[in-house]
């Protein structure tokens, strides 16, 4: 946890650098961490359990890929691993929770995920746009975000938005990395506009 938020700061601090985040499942290029959630005012059966995709985000994940938020609050540094859990959930989900509730009324009520201990229950804290996190062409699965600081992550995707073209930050965010771990390469690295042209590399050819 603290080498992520040491490498996002070290990130947000370089030229032309207008936000950084990181999170576990980029959007469109993976998919797969989904669990039942459940509620703890009423019983849910398991075969009727909604599935949830579970993505652990640092603070300024939302900023850098611009996801609005429409009720409450997006995860920030107030969420500390020691402090109360917590969760964001897109409108899909808030949606098959609590069907006809008002974004309003759903935070600060409590979702638990099949990632959690079954005595732990997360606040829910926002309510954020849907994102279409598989393809493009598909509807928009129910998600949870959940701050790294709660459920560390090894393994994360860095997103970075820069005023001038993204490519010609690259050797600086190699070397930033460097300097935190050398033995550490830098893999995979696109734009989102590459990201999307892959992910709809099919459907373009047919």
């Amino acid at each position: 946890s603290q080498f992520f938020a040491s490498l996002e700061d070290r990130l947000r601090g370089l030229p032309e650098v207008e936000a950084v985040g990181a999170i576990s499942m980029l959007p469109i290029a993976q998919t797969g961490t989904n669990g039942p959630v459940r509620v703890p005012e009423r019983v849910i059966k398991p075969e009727e359990s909604p599935l949830a995709e579970m993505r652990i985000v640092t603070p300024g994940y939302f900023d850098t890929v611009s996801v609005p938020v429409i009720a409450g609050r997006l995860p920030d540094p107030r969420d500390l691993a020691t402090g109360p859990p917590v969760a964001a959930i897109n409108e899909t989900l808030a949606r098959e929770l609590w069907p006809g509730a008002s974004p309003a009324s759903i935070v600060g009520r409590r979702i638990g995920s099949g990632f959690d201990p079954d005595n732990r229950w997360r606040e829910v804290i926002g309510i954020t746009r849907d994102v279409r996190s598989r393809r493009p062409d598909a509807p928009p699965d129910a998600e949870m975000y959940v701050p790294h600081t709660q459920a560390p992550s090894p393994s994360m995707a860095f997103t970075v938005k820069t005023a001038g073209s993204p490519e010609s930050l690259v050797p600086a965010i190699r070397s930033e990395l460097a300097q935190l771990d050398p033995m550490l390469p830098m893999a995979s690295v696109r734009t989102f506009e590459e990201g999307i042209a892959a992910a709809t590399r099919n459907s373009r050819l047919y």
